[in-house]
């Protein structure tokens, strides 16, 4: 860890194949048994640690819970102390935590992840740190299962591993695949996952609970594209996508005031998602903008739309490609559990249409169906936090001892 201090003003928010070259103890989670789906269920009276790590929010709570403890803005914030320099005394402290948000928007912030991946592991550590602490947990005592982690390269994957070893001595770690854990926190074992954040969009086709990447797609084209956009088109100028303010603001216009819009060609009266909106905003700062409908449904964007100068995701398409690619005798169970994961998912509308476009040409030949949870924005940690209470779920880790074994053989292979 950095010398840096943490500051701690405040809580986090509280919320209801191969091994890669130089990384051979990679092949330690390659040779993990089969994830217990489908098995008798016995769950442990101790309960293990639960982290999603995804691309704006760290959240973090313990296994068997419904929802995350506490949530951690992934931000951090450098707070100079130039009246105070010298070798033992540290010349800049992080800041870190939803409390310090006002804070933060007066210093210069990072952003740790980017679009999915970590661009600077001391920062995370941060983050984690923090949210550890929050939680008031000793890692060296729990398991810990860490979700959300979209990279799926090894080597991001056994730095992951290094971090939870070595800075934290945790004794066991499972890093879960998002997409299986959000069919498990849904109830189901073979679907469809789209999966849309801050920084990606995925589709993740999941049979009998295991993630086929064959078939998979991943898009950088998602919510900061959308913030991007609106900001552009607001003020006439780029988005400094490490400013916090900026930032914030425009996550607050999206939340308040976007949606996606019905297809025009769809049959039946036209529904404005957000009836009493009246086309008025105050941002965080105090500003008053005002919001057009085109302004509004931006989020079309994730559909195929000509409605904007700027090129359509067409999510619809691409899921039906997926679906068609594999197996015949799994296309139908495929369309009808499409679920989804995600912020994005969140706009009004979303649902709707993307239902209404999966079926409005019948290209499957089969009906299609949309699950979208309520707690879709957190709906891998749900699944996560099921898995962590098995009692078969310590088995499926990578120990200590196994980190610690994998190491001795790789020093001496050099």
């Amino acid at each position: 860890m950095s010398p840096c201090c943490v500051s701690h003003q405040g809580e986090g928010a509280k919320v209801s194949s191969n091994t890669a070259p130089g990384h051979k103890h990679c092949a330690l989670f390659n040779s993990r048994p089969p994830l217990p789906f489908g098995s008798t269920f016995i769950f442990l009276m101790e309960l293990s640690v639960v982290i999603d790590i995804g691309n704006d929010w760290c959240k973090a709570g313990l296994g068997g819970k419904n929802y995350p403890t506490i949530a951690v803005p992934e931000v951090i914030g450098y707070q100079s102390f130039p009246e105070n320099p010298g070798p033992s005394n540290p010349q800049t402290r992080k800041i870190v935590g939803f409390n310090n948000l006002a804070l933060m928007k007066e210093l210069p912030t990072e952003f740790p992840i980017v679009r999915g991946q970590v661009k600077n592991w001391e920062a995370m550590e941060t983050v984690l740190t923090y949210a550890f602490e929050s939680l008031g947990i000793k890692t060296e005592d729990h398991a810990i299962l860490v979700t959300g982690f979209l990279s799926h390269r090894a080597s991001h994957r056994m730095k992951l591993l290094e971090v939870m070893m070595e800075t934290f001595n945790v004794p066991s770690l499972y890093i879960g695949e998002l997409a299986e854990l959000c069919l498990y926190g849904s109830g189901i074992l073979t679907g469809l996952v789209v999966h849309s954040g801050p920084g990606l969009t995925c589709i993740t086709p999941v049979f009998n609970g295991k993630a086929d990447y064959t078939y998979a797609d991943v898009f950088q084209m998602a919510g900061i594209d959308i913030s991007l956009l609106l900001h552009k088109a607001l003020f006439n100028q780029e988005m400094d996508s490490n400013n916090l303010p900026q930032v914030l603001s425009m996550n607050s216009i999206k939340e308040m005031t976007c949606y996606v819009s019905r297809n025009p060609s769809q049959k039946g009266p036209a529904i404005d998602p957000i009836p009493n909106f009246s086309g008025t905003t105050v941002l965080p700062d105090g500003k008053i903008i005002r919001m057009t409908k085109e302004l509004c449904t931006y989020p079309d964007i994730f559909f195929q739309t000509s409605q904007h100068d700027f090129p359509s995701l067409d999510l619809s398409s691409k899921i039906i490609k997926s679906i068609l690619n594999c197996k015949a005798e799994e296309r139908a169970i495929l369309a009808s559990h499409v679920v989804l994961s995600g912020g994005n998912t969140l706009f009004p509308g979303f649902p709707e249409r993307l239902k209404w476009e999966l079926n409005a040409t019948r290209p499957l030949w089969f009906p299609a169906d949309v699950v979208s949870k309520p707690n879709r924005v957190c709906l891998s940690w749900v699944g996560a936090s099921i898995l962590s209470c098995l009692s078969n779920f310590e088995s499926h880790c990578v120990t200590k001892m196994e980190y610690g074994e994998s190491e001795a053989l790789i020093a001496s292979l050099d």
